[in-house]
């Protein structure tokens, strides 16, 4: 019984086989940038939904801003300086700007990676820790080996020196 084709046959590559694997690895790139492309438009759509919320919030601090400083003495200086300042200047701060901008800027705060101090936190949790941790390793590595008994051992020899034949 015989065999017939190329079974067992060695194959070298050739410049189509070349030509297909960089084909191949085009349309994975080109597929990985269409995935991240739709990963990153579905992200943002996600977050710029949060502006009516957002929106909703801040109209709800400027109406109670306004009620501040309508049902309190914010207006008269002495009723001010009995309840105090503060009350009085946030309600000033809060209606300063539009609710508008300020949805805006809770949208756009939302993208960064850091918000709520997110980065702050990791760092404090995370980062200082671990650099102690490293510290602390180093410096036993440290003492270990200023205080480890070294062995006397001997430098290797020399080579011994050949003579050049002068001519």
């Amino acid at each position: 019984m015989t065999m017939s084709g190329t079974f067992g046959a060695t194959l070298v590559p050739s410049h189509d086989v070349r030509r297909v694997g960089a084909t191949v690895y085009t349309a994975i790139g080109i597929a990985l940038a269409v995935i991240v492309a739709l990963a990153l438009c579905g992200f943002i759509v996600a977050r710029l939904g949060s502006y009516p919320r957002h929106l909703r919030e801040r109209q709800m601090d400027m109406h109670r801003a306004e009620t501040i400083l309508r049902a309190t003495g914010c207006s008269d200086p002495h009723k001010r300086a009995i309840i105090g300042r503060q009350p009085c200047d946030e309600a000033e701060l809060v209606l300063a700007n539009s609710p508008q901008l300020l949805a805006l800027v809770d949208t756009l705060n939302s993208f960064h990676v850091c918000r709520n101090n997110y980065c702050r936190d990791v760092i404090v949790e995370t980062l200082r820790p671990f650099i102690l941790s490293v510290s602390l390793l180093a410096i036993a590595v440290i003492i270990g080996l200023v205080t480890y008994p070294r062995a006397a051992v001997p430098p290797p020899p020399l080579p011994l020196a050949t003579k050049v034949k002068k001519a």
